[in-house]
């Protein structure tokens, strides 16, 4: 497992680069209509089952749910390299609490981090390297999403 730790020199620029993007592992996970935040049907806008379960760090009792993270996967020839918008919409127990930080990627999501046609390729993979950022957005962006 790699995680970019911030420098201790730098510009203040590269460090909150460094800050705001960490390669972590992800796999996916059986996608479930609702989750432990009590979404409903996270498969329906503005969700659309771009989800993932996290683990405490990410979860956070619950003060977690509904946070959005850009993620892209980095280490995979089959990774398109572009970042995906995700929610967080379950808690992912047990074994991922092993980890610092831990994405269970919905089977769309997933799929999503992949080049074209490479979804299938991607989920069989189960366990990937990825980059991913916390995004910060307000109301008229998930209205803009869900009516667009």
């Amino acid at each position: 497992m790699i995680f970019n730790q911030p420098s201790q020199h730098g510009t203040a620029q590269q460090m909150a680069m460094e800050l705001l993007g960490r390669d972590i592992y992800s796999h996916t996970f059986l996608f479930v209509d609702t989750g432990a935040c009590g979404f409903g049907n996270v498969g329906n806008p503005p969700y659309n089952s771009m989800i993932a379960a996290g683990n405490q760090a990410l979860y956070q009792s619950g003060k977690g749910c509904g946070s959005c993270y850009l993620v892209k996967c980095t280490d995979n020839p089959a990774c398109s390299g572009q970042p995906i918008k995700i929610h967080i919409t379950d808690e992912c127990p047990g074994a991922c609490n092993n980890e610092p930080v831990w994405f269970d990627l919905g089977g769309l999501a997933f799929g999503y981090m992949g080049k074209p046609g490479q979804a299938d390729v991607m989920r069989n993979y189960g366990r990937v390297k990825i980059w991913y950022q916390r995004y910060i957005f307000n109301l008229v962006c998930v209205l803009s999403d869900f009516f667009n």
